[in-house]
């Protein structure tokens, strides 16, 4: 009887071997949906917060990169959105990646109306299309509206894009022209000098960019 005991500890010993092996040539390693740091995940993913973070929120790399996750703002690279909450420092959260497939919902940070374009904003929140300079992420399209601050909407979401979006230029066309004098030539051109550095700024690295009226 004890023999077929043994026997049967090994059988299955065995059969744990083979399963680790499988997965091993499937994806180098495996890594349950709720692993934080290793792995590769097919769906939520589990990091360590860097302070209390609340749900439907976009999130960032935390202060340790790859385990960690952080309130993203709206400069920030996002990493996704929040779908639980972290009631402290070091707590667990869970977070959707943006280009995983399906919708998720957002917490709107003004009112946003169905179709309009998603970008980040401050305190992990999303807008409408920008109207302030700075560096912004767009993210995608609402399928839901928010009526103010704080409603949650559903967005299509997809892998976060750049966009630099650039204050109103300063020179006008026709003014060098029709400078009268050598000194109103000089301010046109600096202007004009001033708008080509911004732009120069704004393409230094790769991204989309928009410039205000």
């Amino acid at each position: 009887m004890q023999t077929f005991i043994i026997l049967g500890v090994l059988a299955i010993l065995a059969t744990l071997v083979l399963i680790h092996h499988a997965f091993e040539r499937r994806s180098g390693v495996f890594a349950l949906p709720n692993a934080i740091d290793t792995g590769t995940h097919d769906g939520i993913i589990t990091r360590s917060a860097d302070s209390a973070i609340g749900r439907y929120l976009v999130v960032k790399e935390g202060s340790t990169a790859g385990s960690g996750v952080a309130i993203c703002g709206a400069g920030d690279l996002p990493l996704g959105v929040t779908i639980d909450e972290a009631a402290a420092s070091s707590a667990r959260i869970g977070f959707a990646p943006f280009a995983m497939n399906g919708t998720k919902l957002l917490t709107a940070s003004e009112a946003i109306t169905i179709g309009q374009t998603i970008y980040t904003a401050a305190s992990g929140k999303v807008q409408n299309e920008p109207a302030s300079a700075g560096t912004y992420y767009r993210i995608g399209r609402a399928l839901t509206a928010a009526a103010a601050d704080g409603d949650y909407i559903e967005v299509e979401t997809h892998t976060p894009v750049k966009v630099v979006v650039v204050a109103a230029l300063t020179s006008t066309d026709g003014t060098a022209g029709a400078a009268a004098d050598l000194a109103a030539l000089k301010a046109e051109a600096e202007k004009i000098g001033d708008d080509v550095r911004a732009l120069g700024a704004a393409l230094a690295t790769a991204a989309e960019v928009k410039v205000l009226t």
